[in-house]
């Protein structure tokens, strides 16, 4: 069976290079598929700036600034998706905090949905530096 030809989405949540799940589970695999004519795009919620803020104390205003610049980022994607991709392979979550929104969106898309979930899903993780958001994570 040939996959070349198709088009991969990959949601992380993870810059590249910053996680090692995404690195196991994602990233060292990307060389290899694209090699046999897989077409990878890989998309972090997170972005520089958030990246650099996300787990330090403080920073309210600017972590909900670029919380809600990541989160209007992926609903665009949702845009012309079946157009665009063969299948989302989303790694973990779409977004960091809320309802699983984007998620839906991919599957009224009709777009096929692989997910792959890291460590004990039903323990959910609370950062220590940002716990008060723990309500807003929506784990269910």
């Amino acid at each position: 069976m040939s996959l070349a030809g198709l088009r991969v989405l990959v949601l992380c949540p993870s810059l590249p290079g910053t996680s090692p799940g995404s690195r196991f589970r994602i990233e060292q695999w990307i060389p290899h598929l694209e090699r046999n004519g897989v077409s990878v795009h890989l998309d972090s919620f997170e972005d520089e700036g958030l990246h650099a803020v996300i787990y330090e104390h403080g920073h309210y205003l600017r972590k909900a600034r670029l919380l809600v610049g990541a989160f209007v980022r992926r609903l665009r994607l949702l845009r012309g998706l079946a157009d665009r991709f063969d299948v989302v392979f989303l790694y973990e979550e779409a977004a960091r905090l809320g309802p699983a929104l984007i998620e839906r969106g991919i599957a009224r898309s009709g777009v096929p949905i692989v997910y792959d979930f890291c460590d004990p899903i039903w323990i959910p993780y609370v950062s220590p530096v940002n716990r008060h958001l723990a309500r807003l994570k929506f784990p269910g």
